[in-house]
């Protein structure tokens, strides 16, 4: 089967003119080709196709220019590719460290370097495999080592010496004893440390002898109390104190005699109390007054006082609070007074009333009116008036 449709023109045949081909319409893109690196730039390209078939060439017409196939390519996967590490040369041998013994062979150790640097790993590849550093151990000082010496077993303990007090607290003593042989010391070793003879010591004849108490010095004498009064003669206290601890009574020593505190008084704020004033009772009222008015309900009144003198004010005390004068009051003249009556303002004006007569001249009224039956009327003229 040919792969491209083919057109035939029997109108051309027929003539027996030729036909040129030409191009149909692009396909769509296919997609596109597997990428050629998995990283590092690699490259895809993608087709589409056309057919020299619109129309095809017939009577020795010519083919299409051109290719029946477009390519189109582009990068792909253009991140770097990993890079695996790789070592540097080692570099020398450093000096070798300190032995681990002075003697009884020590170690040392010596080391070398080298870096994965050659070339370093990047994006992601891998490090180099193995340790950076090299290390070689060696055997030193193998001279045997000093042994210091170290004690035996203690003896048992003697017997305890005389107590040297009869009471207040003696002392006793026991002993001891040991050897620096568990080792001895050697090839240059230490002696032991310390002593041979172990000494205890313990108290004995515990009961205390008897102390009697002593004062001590009086401390100064305390600033004066508050006086009880703030005025009329009080009175204020001030007080020093010593203790029984020069030395203090013990076990079964006497007490120190007489008061640890002492105490002296005095007088203060003799001056004279102040004396606030105090009211007398009130006095007698006095008559009524007149009557205020003559009649429609008035007011009268009467006044007492007292006198700031129960007791008088003395020595700075304060004045007695409150008015000296008391005043009562009444009503007077209840009679309602006379009343003039006066008029009030006039209603509105009633309607106009009707003329009195149809013809030749008549005359029309309205009124207002106060609130008593004063009746206001007002004329006017209908000589004017024509039917």
């Amino acid at each position: 089967m040919h792969p491209y449709p083919i057109y035939e023109n029997k109108k051309e045949d027929q003539n027996g003119s030729s036909v040129d081909g030409n191009w149909s319409s692009w396909t769509s893109w296919n997609g596109w080709s597997t990428c050629t690196k998995n990283c590092g730039t690699g490259g895809q390209a993608r087709s589409r196709t056309r057919a020299c078939t619109n129309p095809g060439p017939l009577n020795g017409g010519k083919q299409c220019p051109g290719l029946t196939t477009g390519i189109e390519r582009r990068q792909c996967n253009t991140n770097p590719c990993p890079v695996d590490g790789k070592w540097s040369s080692w570099t020398s041998w450093s000096s070798w460290s300190t032995c681990t013994k002075n003697c009884g062979t020590g170690k040392q150790v010596r080391t070398k370097t080298r870096s994965c640097s050659n070339p370093k790993p990047l994006y992601g590849g891998n490090q180099c495999p193995g340790l950076t550093t090299g290390v070689e151990n060696r055997q030193c000082n193998t001279n045997p080592c000093a042994i210091d010496g170290s004690w035996s077993v203690w003896t048992s303990w003697n017997s305890w010496s005389i107590c040297t007090k009869s009471c207040g607290t003696g002392d006793q003593v026991r002993n001891k004893t040991r050897s620096c042989t568990n080792p001895e010391p050697l090839y240059g070793g230490k002696q032991c440390p310390g002593l041979p003879t172990g000494v205890e010591n313990r108290q004995c004849n515990t009961n205390l002898c008897p102390v009697d108490g002593n004062w001590s010095p009086w401390i100064s004498w305390s600033s004066w109390s508050t006086c009880t009064k703030n005025c009329g003669n009080g009175s204020q206290g001030r007080t020093r104190t010593r203790s029984c601890t020069n030395p203090k009574p013990l076990h079964g020593g006497q007490q120190c005699p007489g008061l640890t505190t002492g105490v002296e008084n005095r007088q203060c704020n003799t001056n004279p109390c102040p004396v606030n004033g105090g009211w007398s009772s009130h006095g007698n009222w006095s008559p009524w007054s007149s009557c205020n008015v003559t009649c429609g309900g008035g007011k009268k009144t009467r006044k007492r006082e007292r006198t700031c003198s129960n007791p008088v004010p003395k020595y700075g005390g304060n004045q007695c609070v409150g008015i000296r004068t008391e005043t009562a009051a009444d009503s007077c003249s209840p009679v309602p007074c006379p009343i003039d009556g006066d008029w009030s303002s006039f209603k509105s004006w009633s309607p106009w009333s009707s003329c009195n007569v149809t013809c030749g001249g008549g005359t029309k009224s309205r009124s207002e009116e106060a609130k008593i039956g004063h009746v206001q009327i007002q004329n006017q003229n209908m000589a004017d008036n024509h039917v």
